[in-house]
């Protein structure tokens, strides 16, 4: 029996396709809050607009559900979306917040990344324009905080995105 041929080529996104956190630097030199800062400032700022609240008790309910989301995606293989874990988040305040205003601090959440986008990684655009063509490409990848949305926009900002024949990411199919 022949040897069988390769057909196509997956890649993970996070540090093989894009640098992981590479975008912190970036931030900080822009005076802009890590990432896990901002989200917490804008729950907070969200949230104290209708009802007093403090700063600590954000941070708690999220660090909650940061451990909840974590244990889902490590030990159960699903990763919750952005809507699902802020929802979790407000229910743990005992709070809610208006549809539209939910809907805006969801995609701030999703589209942070694309603000201040991740470099690509060192090679990777070689790499994938010499694969292209002879293979077909994919991204499977789990999307933590930016959704699969949100990440293809930053490919196609990167000039990534026409190189990938398909796409699988965790907050579409439902499975990290």
């Amino acid at each position: 029996m022949p040897p069988a041929r390769i057909r196509a080529v997956t890649f993970d996104l996070w540090d093989t396709v894009l640098v992981d956190d590479s975008d912190e630097p970036k931030r900080k030199q822009k005076g802009l809050l890590p990432k896990p800062l901002e989200r917490r400032r804008l729950v907070f700022e969200f949230l104290k607009k209708h009802e007093p609240i403090s700063k600590e008790e954000v941070d708690d309910a999220y660090n909650n559900v940061d451990r909840g989301f974590d244990r889902a995606w490590h030990e159960g293989h699903t990763t919750w979306t952005v809507a699902q874990r802020l929802t979790r988040i407000l229910s743990d305040l005992k709070r809610e917040l208006p549809q539209e205003e939910l809907v805006e601090l969801v995609r701030l959440h999703e589209e942070m990344e694309m603000t201040v986008r991740p470099d690509p990684a060192p090679g990777v655009r070689e790499t994938l324009r010499a694969l292209h063509g002879s293979y077909r490409l994919g991204v499977i990848s789990d999307t933590v905080f930016s959704s699969g949305r949100a990440l293809r926009r930053i490919l196609k900002a990167e000039g990534l995105f026409e190189l990938f024949d398909a796409f699988a990411f965790s907050d579409e199919v439902g499975r990290s």
